[in-house]
């Protein structure tokens, strides 16, 4: 809302006080992430979540507990390298946008469905912001445009 900031892409939920309105506002599908010897039919499941309270959080967690699949927290952290780290480890199972998976993480459709099957995650809602007078510099017009296709 100062205008210190060219584009913001964030949670629309989560910005606080934007002043302005979206540019851009979606909802996208996420996919689950697990570590490929990570036990899926795991009672209870360990997640790897973002630290409470957030949006994504309850992307992952709300369809576990509406099928009355039983999980427990892994691990939690507050940035997306150190949730892709902890699944890459092994960890726990996750939900993020399919082009944030940590490469060979991403769990095959198949596998979804054997044992305890795991429900699809939530949408998360995503907007982009951008200062007062974005619109005036072709580069910024552009880079919005990237990283809108990028999110897609």
């Amino acid at each position: 809302s100062a205008g210190a900031l060219d584009l913001v892409l964030a949670d629309p939920d989560g910005v606080g006080n934007v002043v302005r309105s979206p540019i851009r506002r979606s909802s996208f599908p996420l996919a689950w992430a697990a570590h490929p010897r990570l036990d899926l039919a795991a009672d209870p499941l360990p997640v790897i979540l973002f630290h409470a309270p957030c949006a994504w959080r309850d992307a992952v967690v709300d369809p576990l507990d509406r099928v009355g699949r039983r999980w427990h927290p892994a691990g939690e952290a507050s940035s997306l390298a150190a949730v892709q780290a902890a699944v890459s480890a092994g960890l726990g199972v996750t939900a993020l946008l399919p082009n944030t998976l940590p490469r060979g993480t991403r769990v095959p459709s198949a596998a979804l469905g054997r044992g305890r099957p795991l429900p699809p995650p939530r949408r998360v809602a995503m907007a982009l912001y951008g200062r007062r007078d974005y619109a005036d510099s072709p580069a910024l017009v552009r880079l919005e445009k990237l990283l809108w296709q990028t999110l897609r």
